[in-house]
């Protein structure tokens, strides 16, 4: 196969093909001479060779240190003459490229005048087809074979299951299926394609501001070749994850909840601007959030935070520049979890000695004082 940028050159080519064939009907213009290279020094070679790159520590600064030996050596056989030469150049080549260039100059750059741009804006390219009884929409536009696909699949009559939507289209791809576990089924998606994921996403109508469509999506990137493997995967994953396997979830996932979680809202004010700490609002990263309240009521006879004995309450400094008249030695404990992060701490042994200590988790406990509302 050719490829040709250059017409002319494309012309030439097709016009040494056409005299060829006339003078040699039943001949071929290709030979085996490269398939016989290709056998002989690559396929049937016996010879090879193991190369090994082992790092080293602080090479880097061993090599910087060997280029300022060589610099400083290369100085040292300069004359007073050569070294002020050196220096003249490079302040000239500095003020070379500070230098604005001449009117002259900048008037050979070609420009285009607004008078040579077009006032019409490039036009949809949107065929709609049907594949199979379904509805699509073909862009024809240059991709360099790349298919990008989006699979659209109306979810309006599920408006109350937004939440749960969303929750959907976050773990989808990232549980074990019929056929894979969750770390094959990534391999073949790598291996495959350039990536697939799923979303929950708002459609306004053309020309209706005001309507609008659910949509739920499953698209991905994919060489042509690639397309039926796509398709196969991208079904495994909507139809044949299963749910039921909940091996991944029994703890706390850092990389889980960071990829769900936007931020963790503990709290809030009811319309009277009463706080209630007894709730605990979950932002995803889609934009929708869940909410998660305790609906256990508050007893009529518990006193007020201004009616609580003395002996109930700890005084407190002002800690993170905040002062805080006192905290309950009572708290209700909201979240738990055990976060997988390495880091290191120092442990204090003796009078003047400290230990550190390599950690592979922490558990973490969010607890908040139903008195004062403090987390």
């Amino acid at each position: 196969m050719g490829c040709f940028c250059d017409e002319q050159a494309a012309k030439s080519y097709r016009s040494f093909l056409s005299e060829w064939y006339q003078e040699h009907e039943n001949g071929n213009i290709y030979t085996d001479y490269f398939e016989q290279l290709i056998q002989k020094y690559i396929l049937d070679n016996t010879h090879s060779v193991l190369v090994e790159m082992i790092p080293k520590k602080g090479l880097a600064i061993e090599n910087e240190k060997k280029l300022e030996e060589e610099l400083a050596r290369y100085k040292e056989s300069l004359s007073d003459e050569e070294i002020e030469k050196l220096v003249e150049d490079t302040k000239a080549l500095k003020a070379y490229q500070e230098e604005p260039s001449p009117k002259e100059e900048l008037e050979k750059i070609p420009m285009l005048s607004r008078e040579d741009i077009g006032k019409k804006a490039a036009p949809y390219y949107n065929t709609e087809m049907e594949i199979c009884g379904v509805k699509a929409m073909h862009h024809n536009i240059v991709t360099n074979g790349i298919v990008y696909l989006n699979l659209f699949f109306d979810v309006h009559g599920l408006k109350e299951y937004v939440p749960q939507l969303s929750f959907l289209s976050t773990f989808l791809g990232y549980m074990d299926t019929e056929n894979y576990t969750y770390n094959e089924f990534d391999t073949e998606i790598n291996f495959y394609t350039g990536g697939m994921a799923s979303s929950l996403d708002i459609y306004t109508h053309f020309g209706k501001s005001d309507e609008y469509s659910l949509q739920f999506q499953v698209y991905t990137k994919v060489l042509q070749s690639n397309i039926s493997d796509a398709l196969r995967l991208a079904a495994e994953m909507m139809f044949k994850t299963l749910f039921k396997d909940n091996k991944i979830m029994p703890e706390f996932d850092k990389d889980v909840f960071e990829l769900m979680i936007e931020k963790v809202i503990i709290g809030e004010k009811d319309s009277k601007g009463k706080a209630n700490p007894r709730v605990i609002t979950f932002i995803l990263k889609s934009g929708n959030e869940i909410k998660c309240k305790d609906d256990k009521k508050e007893d009529k006879n518990q006193q007020s935070s201004y009616e609580i004995s003395k002996n109930h309450l700890q005084p407190m400094c002002e800690p993170c520049g905040m002062l805080l008249g006192a905290i309950s030695k009572e708290l209700d404990k909201v979240v738990e979890f055990t976060a997988f992060q390495d880091f290191i701490s120092f442990e204090k042994k003796g009078k003047n000695k400290v230990k550190r200590i390599e950690n592979h988790k922490i558990k973490v406990t969010i607890e908040v004082d139903m008195v004062c509302g403090v987390v």
